[in-house]
């Protein structure tokens, strides 16, 4: 299947709140929690089909579709989103930058 865009997105009881996003660890700085667990995204394929899937699969295969469509709708402060997406969403505005 070809991908198209990302049309809506879920949580269930599985994911990591927002609280419980963060390893503390003794004499080191808190590290977020790297999970996607709990997570769902709508996705419109090319072909017309509309498909619920894994936030982990979706995101190996278009992590920067992920990474827009997480910021565009408030939720990359989420511990799902908040470990990857500003990484790859820098990344992106570099690469820019050098087209320019």
């Amino acid at each position: 299947l070809v991908f198209k865009e990302i049309l809506d997105h879920k949580k269930t009881d599985q994911a990591v709140r927002k609280e419980d996003g963060w390893i503390e660890r003794e004499g080191r700085a808190p590290q977020r929690k790297r999970t996607t667990k709990g997570w769902k995204l709508l996705i419109q394929w090319a072909d017309g089909l509309q498909t619920w899937e894994n936030l982990s699969d979706i995101k190996e295969s278009y992590p920067l579709d992920v990474a827009e469509y997480a910021a565009g709708n408030q939720i990359i402060a989420e511990p799902a989103f908040a470990w990857w997406c500003p990484l790859y969403l820098k990344k992106r505005r570099a690469i820019l930058r050098k087209l320019k």
